[in-house]
């Protein structure tokens, strides 16, 4: 009963983490898509988070008995049935003590970036996932906001002016020429029949870098699609503040795989900009590192971060090691 278990479920991977007391990582396990919305099916979705805490716990020569907690921070943890089938599905398949908790993802990212999870979390990545916490521990977010945002929501927008340009709307952009380049294309009527006719589609996300990298170079519509989607982020964060009914200043802890490249200062200083509340700070551990903190506090226990970073998986499971 000293360990936990802390889980971060992605549409990417899953990572499990079983750790000590002191924040010594004895075991770990990854699968696919934990997305109950994005995987094949929900039962697809939960095999995988079911199946990465089994290896964890099979590593670490445990069983779910002997957790003390189990803190799971899932993509596609939305709505309240969403989280009643994943505590009822994952305490059967684990035998767990005690019920698991369960957050959204975006949880483990604010827990990442702060040392109580209080305040908001944006995680900039394929999609946008924005949640918060307040000091009472109430939790808040929406898993399906109206607008589309991040790396798709870029994407589609950079598609539509390519679009618009080539019939002769609106103004010139050096994103068609970069478009038709990277896809292979004559013009952008030809892009567009790439992207709509029948069979397979080309990646949109492939775009978002030639977004970011135009947007630097100084091409208006790439600035404008940039603001567009960090201001839309930043209605996310206020409105999830509000509903928590945070003061200010808090934590706004910003992640995701877009903010990673070299020109996305852009992009979260903009957010950081219109939450005037908040003071931006980056997540300094991977999200399943965040989950298994978030199990730590749960039960009382003060991980020494040393221990943790030096125990942490090879980078198969993290890009970074840092201090919490």
């Amino acid at each position: 009963m000293s360990l936990v278990l802390g889980v971060d479920g992605g549409n990417t991977k899953t990572v499990a983490l079983v750790a000590q007391a002191d924040g010594t990582v004895v075991g770990a396990g990854r699968a696919g898509c934990a997305d109950i919305y994005g995987a094949v099916s929900p039962e697809a979705a939960i095999d995988a988070i079911a199946g990465a805490a089994q290896s964890a716990l099979d590593a670490a020569g445990a069983t779910g008995d002997d957790l003390r907690t189990a803190v799971f921070c899932l993509a596609g943890a939305d709505w309240p049935e969403d989280f009643e089938l994943h505590r009822r599905e994952l305490a059967a398949r684990l035998s767990l003590r005690r019920p698991p908790t369960v957050y959204n993802d975006a949880i483990a990212t604010l827990r990442a970036g702060t040392p109580d999870a209080v305040g908001v979390a944006a995680v900039v990545g394929t999609g946008g996932a924005i949640a918060g916490r307040n000091a009472r521990g109430e939790t808040w977010h929406l898993g399906f906001w109206p607008d589309g945002m991040a790396a798709g929501g870029i994407a589609r927008a950079a598609l539509r002016a390519v679009y618009r340009n080539g019939l002769g709307h609106d103004v010139p952009t050096s994103l068609t020429g970069r478009a038709c380049a990277l896809y292979g294309v004559p013009d952008a009527l030809e892009l567009l029949h790439r992207f709509s006719r029948r069979g397979p589609k080309p990646a949109a996300v492939a775009l978002v870098p030639v977004v970011f990298e135009e947007a630097a170079a100084g091409d208006e519509v790439a600035r404008a699609i940039i603001e567009t989607d960090a201001s839309r982020f930043a209605d996310a964060v206020r409105t999830t503040a509000a509903h928590l009914g945070l003061a200010a200043p808090y934590a706004l802890v910003l992640a995701g795989g877009v903010l990673r490249h070299p020109a996305a200062a852009l992009h979260a200083d903009a957010i950081a900009q219109g939450v005037p509340d908040a003071v931006a700070v980056r997540a300094t551990w991977e999200p399943a590192a965040g989950a298994l903190l978030l199990a730590c506090d749960e039960v009382g226990f003060d991980p020494y971060p040393a221990r943790l970073r030096e125990s942490l998986p090879a980078e198969a499971f993290f890009a970074t090691r840092s201090d919490p």
